[in-house]
């Protein structure tokens, strides 16, 4: 593999992973990044293509993350990190 199919793997990777764990109302979309096929790491993706008796999503599904908490983490942080820089720098 070359390093620019190497780079376009990893972006894609880190998408899916990013997504995958972000609660959304449309699943799909939610899921839209993941591997599919019955050895997909995604439970969702996996789901699709096992008997409804083995099927583990709606377990997990519980303990995905709100993607409202997310953001405002994330907005704290950034504010957090701008007050720090407006009151530590040097002028």
């Amino acid at each position: 593999m070359d390093e620019d199919n190497a780079v376009a793997l990893m972006v894609k990777n880190c998408r899916a992973s990013f997504f995958h764990n972000i609660k959304q109302p449309d699943r799909e979309l939610q899921h839209s990044f993941c591997p599919t096929g019955r050895e997909s790491w995604c439970s969702y993706q996996r789901d699709k293509h096992v008997p409804i008796t083995e099927r583990t999503d709606s377990i997990k599904d519980a303990k995905r993350l709100d993607m409202v908490r997310v953001t405002d983490v994330f907005f704290i942080y950034f504010e957090t990190l701008l007050m720090f820089h407006r009151c530590f720098s040097i002028y």
